[in-house]
């Protein structure tokens, strides 16, 4: 009975032993570090949506432009509505041209002694636009501002006149040449000032600027107002 005891006890002594030896290995041996996650590609940022305009025009010095900013004095009234508000243009392409342009910008069509158009938006619902520039003078454009104005200042100079002749004679006021060249006088300043508005409205009308859109045989659409301007 000794002898199985002294049997145990060495048995139970070496068990001992080894799991402590196990358990100093496994301390002393490196810990293996966390698998590294895959990195995630970045995202991948959203397409500008553009379309393809073609400009076509008999003027070789028309452009198209972009808006790029636009500035108001805070001093002016109703600044809010936009009342004196200055905008800052950039060339794109000299026309006739096609370019893609992004369709969240504003364009207009202008250029050297030109006048420019007003300013336009793309439509989101079409990758391709053909836009037909119809380009006026500024200088035909301003002169026929100027002869308009002067027109009008004759034609009330000369109504003036010819209205207060047949009163001086009513009130028998003047000498009758007087009354005479005063009639004459106003009917030929009246008749000059209808001339000069006449051709100052012509010329002020067949100098704007116009854009026609061409029609599309797949999908046509109208021009209709937008805040940004014209859409087509």
């Amino acid at each position: 009975m000794s002898h199985g005891l002294l049997h145990s006890t060495f048995a139970f002594t070496l068990l001992t032993v080894s799991l402590e030896a196990t358990a100093a290995e496994e301390s002393a041996s490196p810990q293996k570090a966390p698998a590294a996650q895959p990195a995630h590609a970045p995202e991948a940022a959203p397409a500008e949506p553009k379309a393809t305009v073609v400009v076509n025009t008999e003027s070789n010095h028309a452009t198209i432009e972009r808006r790029v900013n636009t500035s108001s004095y805070s001093g002016l009234p109703l600044a809010d509505a936009s009342f004196g508000s200055i905008s800052q243009w950039e060339q794109v392409c000299v026309a006739p041209c096609e370019r893609p342009l992004d369709k969240r910008h504003s364009y207009r069509i202008a250029g050297e002694g030109l006048v420019p158009s007003d300013s336009f938006t793309l439509p989101r619902e079409r990758d391709r636009l053909t836009l037909d520039a119809k380009m006026g003078s500024s200088y035909g454009r301003l002169a026929g501002i100027g002869l308009t104005l002067l027109g009008a200042s004759g034609m009330l100079l000369g109504g003036g006149a010819t209205i207060a002749s047949p009163i001086l004679e009513s009130q028998d006021a003047g000498s009758k040449g007087l009354r005479t060249g005063l009639l004459a006088g106003g009917i030929t300043v009246l008749s000059a000032g209808l001339v000069s508005a006449g051709v100052g409205v012509y010329l002020w009308a067949t100098n704007a600027t116009t854009i026609k859109p061409m029609r599309d045989t797949a999908r046509a659409t109208k021009p209709h107002l937008t805040p940004a301007g014209l859409a087509f």
